[in-house]
């Protein structure tokens, strides 16, 4: 059964809308986790991309071949 809770109001004016939406830190591991992997999965698919549009002076100076880079920028974000 609900309860109605007497000091309940509806919004009466704008200022009451915009406040912002805030999040109650969490205690439990798996959301950090996963966080931690969603952050992890971003860089890799960033650094893949600047691997891809890299030249061949730039590709030479770290050790690369053309094909060892498009091999590597060519995997998914999430495989390592």
């Amino acid at each position: 059964m609900f309860r109605v809770d007497p000091n309940y109001r509806r919004h009466t004016d704008d200022r009451d809308r915009r406040q912002p939406i805030t999040v109650a830190p969490v205690s439990g591991g798996w959301l950090r986790q996963a966080a931690a992997r969603l952050a992890e999965w971003r860089i890799r698919s960033r650094s893949r991309q600047e691997l891809s549009q890299l030249d061949e002076r730039q590709l030479a100076d770290i050790g690369l071949s053309r094909s060892e880079a498009a091999f590597e920028s060519d995997k998914y974000f999430f495989l390592r």
